[in-house]
């Protein structure tokens, strides 16, 4: 193992980035992290590099300029991303398509341009940041929960792929977090007047669960761990909430699991074609 370890992370500007790159900057690695070409923020202690992951060109010159200056390649961290709130019946393709771009295949160029690298030096790290969101679907946040679903699966399957080259892939699962993740999710242009009371229900839902949502440096632990291990396994959970959604998606049966999404995110008073008023008795049935 070299004993300066390079490590490339992706939106780094601020939350988990920001918090992993400071995190790994004190333990002794040589930290890379990306902006936008159009941000501006203090490193504290690690290099800048500029990266639009949505461009091919933009992601061949960030990992050329890194290796001009480190010469080598250890970890990729993919965390760049942005989430994106409205029912799928509102949100277009183009801006279904837009969150995809950045959260998914962002990562694949990204990660396709580290591979070479990492085979080169018969050993390398891919950490994917993921949600427990693309885990139990939530509601008005259909794309970024299949965006972090996507994910998952292929960090899976990169896992055995690139195994025999000495490369490991680990895909870490944070719960809500205390970032400014939730003050900049983008909005569906369009308006269907008819989403307007769960649309809000979920927004307050989003707001509560973040105020109650771990603080990035937390989750910026658990990667430093998955990075530090000498044998990391494929998912790391992050977070007490996360830990708790995982437990529960396994061993819940689907239909109280329904019950229990629509008990936080639908309007008391939203009709539900599963309540079926019995008029003689003055009782319901939910599902």
């Amino acid at each position: 193992m070299p004993a300066e370890r390079v490590v490339l992370i992706t939106g780094a500007s601020s939350g988990i980035g920001l918090e992993t790159a400071r995190l790994l900057t004190r333990r002794g690695f040589r930290v890379f992290g990306t902006r936008l070409p159009d941000e501006a923020f203090e490193s504290d202690g690690f290099e800048v590099l500029e990266l639009d992951v949505r461009s091919d060109e933009s992601v061949a010159a960030c990992v050329a300029e890194l290796m001009a200056g480190a010469g080598r390649l250890d970890v990729l961290c993919n965390n760049a991303g942005f989430g994106l709130v409205g029912p799928v019946e509102e949100t277009s393709i183009e801006e279904a398509r837009a969150v995809f771009e950045t959260n998914y295949f962002g990562v694949i160029r990204m990660t396709r341009a580290a591979l070479p690298i990492m085979r080169r030096q018969r050993r390398g790290l891919v950490v994917n940041t993921s949600s427990v969101a693309g885990c139990i679907g939530v509601p008005f946040e259909a794309h970024y929960c299949a965006t972090k679903l996507a994910l998952a699966s292929l960090t899976a399957a990169l896992r055995h792929e690139v195994a025999p080259f000495g490369i490991k892939a680990v895909v870490v699962t944070p719960g809500y977090v205390r970032t400014s993740f939730y003050s900049a999710l983008r909005t569906a242009r369009a308006h269907i007047q008819e989403y307007d009371a769960g649309r809000d229900r979920a927004m307050a839902a989003f707001d509560r669960s973040a105020r109650m949502g771990s603080e990035a440096p937390a989750i910026a632990k658990v990667i430093g761990r998955a990075i530090e291990a000498n044998s990391p396994r494929l998912r790391y959970w992050a977070g007490l909430d996360a830990w708790f959604y995982a437990l529960v998606h396994r061993l819940v049966p689907d239909p109280l699991m329904d019950w229990i999404m629509r008990r936080e995110f639908q309007p008391r008073d939203c009709p539900d074609g599963r309540r079926k008023a019995d008029q003689r008795t003055g009782t319901s049935s939910d599902v």
